[in-house]
């Protein structure tokens, strides 16, 4: 299993573990909206965002201190406030929880350091023919 997806479902788990209450659109209540996974596939560094409806992430520490435990890939945790009803995934203030605030990418000897919300996209057969 690739590893951005044995952090989504570690981090699912531990959400409804911790009871931290997850948006519905239809009300507009909830705190956590989307999780953003990446990975830089050079460094194998991992980010991880929870994007949240309110500034407060409820059992913030907990979430942490767990994943600090047990997903020691995960080098940058962010969070980014997306308050109410939007067809937009990502609001305009993005914070660090823990960690460093961007992930490290090399390609063909370049360096890249990606923000949370930098777009970036590998196409493999594309690069290297």
């Amino acid at each position: 299993m690739p590893a951005t997806m044995t952090v989504m479902r570690q981090v699912v788990a531990w959400l409804e573990e911790l009871q931290v209450p997850i948006y519905d659109e239809e009300h507009n209540s909830g705190i956590v909206k989307t999780i953003v996974v990446r990975e830089a596939a050079a460094t194998g560094e991992i980010q991880l965002v929870f994007i949240t409806n309110t500034p407060k992430l409820p059992k913030k520490h907990q979430l942490l201190m767990k994943i600090a435990e047990k997903l020691p890939m995960v080098v940058s945790v962010m969070q980014n406030i997306n308050a109410g009803k939007t067809s937009l995934i990502w609001g305009d203030q993005t914070t660090l929880l823990a960690g460093k605030p961007t992930i490290t990418e090399e390609l063909d000897g370049l360096v890249f350091d990606l923000s949370a919300r930098a777009f970036f996209q590998l196409v493999d057969c594309k690069i290297n023919p």
